[in-house]
């Protein structure tokens, strides 16, 4: 920034002065020239080569209509184009000064035309035609006045494949930028960022075979990547399967020698239970069965119970209370999974049963409740000889007339 006086406004005359900044050739007079007005004999901090116009106006005399007797004044102007140069006394410089007598405008076409000129002049480089904005200077004197940047102009990136002037290799536009160097009007030269005669630097064309080298090592290890991806899920496969066929024979062996082994007890326990609509629920058991040569075997069962039933017992749902048994987990635990819950199931009036752990029966020749297997109760047997065994969640000591839930699991 450059510290500059506004020139003051010489006795015995009238003006103003402006900070300019442009120029409106639809406008007349001094709404002319756009920009701000200032103080007259003010200091201003203004970069290199902003423009100032100075207006004055005195009057030299009077004279008399040709049509009528009125009188009028009669006066001169004077307007000054200065602008900031770090060069100058004052940190101002004369560009012109036209002057302009009776009957003629300070601001015609040819002056605002000049105007534009100067303006575009002390904005732009005379070497690189880039705008300077605060790190410029002027050269030249008067209307031939222009600007340059200080020192040097502001360099350009390069482009891929130029040739460095110092090395003679082949750049890449990041590596690189083209600076101008103000001899015989002007030339731009590229060279590399860095030096590159004490650190040599690689041509374009090295780099470029360096990155598809690159590249291409990057997609073989991706596909040694995926081989060996495929390769171990092959063999996972196969030590799955060889272990399912393992567990299969191993499951049919088991099969073939419980086949004829009558079972003396049975132990069983919930796995898993849910709810799927109408105030159903299915659940996976385990039953480990004693058998009558002192072995264990395991069996499970996906069972459906609950529901809804009409007014007078009946039940509604054809798939209610029902038990499937199965010799391997893995089957059992997939028939679990296909009950789904549903909403509309059981849209009837319905009466949930209630919800009992697993039981044990306590042997044939011992009275218990034929749907929870229970052997006492405050109840008594004459409610279960009515089939109200387990209806409001008391359990009887007595068979109940229907088959229940107990008796269809241990009783078939």
């Amino acid at each position: 920034m450059l510290t500059i006086t506004v020139p003051p406004v010489p006795e015995g005359c009238t003006g103003w002065r402006k900070k300019v900044t442009g120029t409106d050739p639809w406008q007349r007079g001094g709404y002319a020239v756009l920009g701000s007005k200032v103080e007259a004999g003010r200091e201003l901090h203004v970069p290199v080569g902003t423009v100032i116009l100075a207006y004055d106006k005195t009057v030299t005399g009077q004279t008399t209509a040709w049509r009528g007797s009125r009188t009028y004044e009669v006066w001169s102007t004077t307007v000054t184009v200065l602008v900031a140069d770090n060069r100058a006394e004052g940190g101002l410089s004369e560009v012109w000064k036209p002057r302009t007598g009776r009957h003629q405008s300070a601001f015609s076409d040819s002056f605002l035309g000049r105007l534009k000129a100067v303006l575009d002049q002390v904005a732009t480089c005379r070497w690189c035609q880039g705008q300077v904005v605060s790190n410029g200077t002027l050269v030249g004197r008067g209307s031939k006045i222009v600007a340059e940047h200080t020192t040097e102009c502001p360099p350009k990136r390069a482009t891929d494949g130029d040739t460095c002037v110092d090395c003679g290799k082949t750049v890449v536009s990041a590596q690189a930028e083209r600076r101008l160097v103000r001899k015989d009007g002007g030339r731009w030269e590229t060279r590399h960022r860095e030096d590159c005669l004490a650190r040599p630097v690689r041509s374009k064309e090295e780099q470029d075979a360096e990155w598809t080298a690159h590249l291409a090592a990057q997609k073989e290890a991706a596909r040694k990547a995926a081989e060996e991806k495929e390769r171990r899920r092959r063999k996972a496969a196969e030590r799955r399967a060889a272990k399912e066929q393992e567990e299969r024979e191993a499951h049919d062996l088991e099969q073939a020698r419980v086949a004829n082994l009558a079972t003396i007890s049975r132990v069983s326990e919930e796995l898993y239970n849910k709810g799927i609509g109408g105030g159903t629920r299915a659940r996976l058991c385990e039953h480990t069965d004693t058998l009558e040569d002192g072995t264990t075997t395991t069996r499970w069962t996906v069972e459906i119970y609950g529901g809804s039933s009409g007014r007078g017992g009946e039940v509604d749902d054809p798939d209610l209370d029902t038990i499937e048994e199965f010799t391997r987990l893995p089957t059992a635990r997939g028939t679990y999974q296909q009950y789904k819950f549903d909403p509309s199931r059981g849209t009837q009036h319905h009466r949930t049963r209630p919800r009992t752990a697993v039981d044990t029966c306590p042997g044939e020749n011992t009275k218990h409740c034929d749907e929870c297997g229970t052997t006492s109760s405050p109840g008594g047997w004459m409610a279960a000889s009515l089939g109200l065994a387990c209806s409001n969640g008391d359990c009887y000591d007595a068979m109940s007339d229907r088959t229940g839930r107990h008796a269809r699991r241990h009783h078939r």
